[in-house]
């Protein structure tokens, strides 16, 4: 017996998409919106980041000296490079806790810099 003439099934069929089915397609909908949004939140925050204002450039021996007093006193500290893209933008700077360091730079997030692919250095307050 096909189904689509039955009654009782053709009610069934009739109370499920009256009480019981729930549209998704707005939901589907805000899961996409979500993830554009989130996309250029990024985006905003990437451009925001290679806009920043120059700080002073300082000496090697000024580097060395903050980078060990940050490592011997576990602290974090910010990096800016000294690195400019062609329309002169600045890559994103850096904040993290050094691992090592030497005469030639110091390691920062699993990433070497030599002193001279950076531009400043500060130690980051607590509190």
């Amino acid at each position: 017996m096909d189904k689509r003439n039955d009654p009782e099934f053709l009610r069934q069929v009739a109370v499920y998409f009256r009480e019981d089915y729930r549209e998704r397609g707005k939901i589907k909908w805000n899961g996409f919106f979500l993830s554009d949004h989130t996309l250029k939140m990024k985006e905003e925050k990437r451009e925001r980041l290679t806009h920043e204002k120059l700080s002073g450039t300082l000496t090697t021996a000024e580097m060395m000296a903050i980078s060990q007093h940050a490592w011997a006193n576990n602290r974090l500290i910010w990096l800016q490079p000294n690195v400019q893209d062609q329309n002169g933008n600045l890559a994103a700077s850096q904040t993290g806790q050094i691992s090592s360091f030497s005469s030639e730079g110091l390691v920062l997030k699993k990433t070497a810099w030599a002193w001279d692919e950076i531009r400043c250095i500060k130690e980051i307050e607590h509190g």
